[in-house]
């Protein structure tokens, strides 16, 4: 950077705090947890090797990642996550989706 694009850095307003409150934090919280699943779900069925179609299974799997839909709750990020694992990836047990869980 130049003197000048430091001086144009330095200039600019200061203050404010990117801090998350306590329903956000609770929001993030909760979508971790279809994220996370997704993830789980994946490395369970993969036998801990990941594969080119990791990151599809975990976006597919995952409502926040695919459809930018968090959940409310934590009952309803668990529901949404395993009906989404019994209609996208390749192996949709229910058993298989309850001990990912």
């Amino acid at each position: 950077l130049g003197a000048e694009d430091r001086e144009s850095l330095m200039r600019m307003p200061r203050g404010k705090e990117y801090l998350m409150g306590k329903k956000e934090k609770k929001a993030a919280l909760i979508s971790l947890i279809d994220i996370l699943f997704g993830f789980a779900y994946d490395l369970r069925s993969m036998e801990g090797e990941s594969s080119c179609e990791s990151p599809w299974t975990v976006a597919k799997l995952s409502p926040t990642l695919s459809w930018l839909d968090p959940p409310h709750s934590v009952e309803d990020a668990c529901k949404g996550c395993v009906r989404r694992a019994l209609a996208y990836p390749l192996y949709r047990t229910l058993a298989l989706s309850k001990r990912v869980l």
